[in-house]
């Protein structure tokens, strides 16, 4: 009999916001997020290409954020780490590096943050 409690994958993300309209504006058009549903005033679920979902919930209190605190965070898949890196600096988005870290088989990894104080993590080729 199958194991009725194996984790078989991550079915969505949940984000909370302190600032929803900033933290839309974010992940709909910095990040391109376009196919979602409004959900109120103050919540949407953004629909990601591998057919997940993450849900934008605001209305939030925003906590302190030492850089190296124990929290959970998601990864986003890119194409290219080096110009995602780029186009969130470029739009003056905290990055917790100076460059993507290399993670091997020419991949890059780096941490930015979201306008909530969010950490949230990019990986892709150089």
């Amino acid at each position: 009999m199958e194991n009725q409690t194996t984790i078989t994958g991550i079915d969505m993300i949940s984000i909370y916001a302190e600032d929803y309209p900033a933290s839309f504006a974010f992940y709909n058009g910095l990040l391109g997020l376009d196919d979602y549903s409004p959900m109120g005033d103050f919540a949407c679920y953004f629909r990601l290409p591998d057919e997940r979902g993450m849900y934008l919930i605001g209305k939030r209190i925003r906590a302190a954020r030492p850089k190296t605190e124990i929290r959970t965070t998601f990864c986003f898949a890119v194409g290219s780490a080096s110009a995602m890196f780029e186009k969130l600096r470029n739009a003056g988005i905290e990055c917790l590096f100076e460059e993507p870290m290399e993670m091997g088989n020419n991949y890059y990894w780096f941490e930015a943050v979201d306008p909530s104080g969010n950490i949230i993590e990019f990986i892709g080729k150089k």
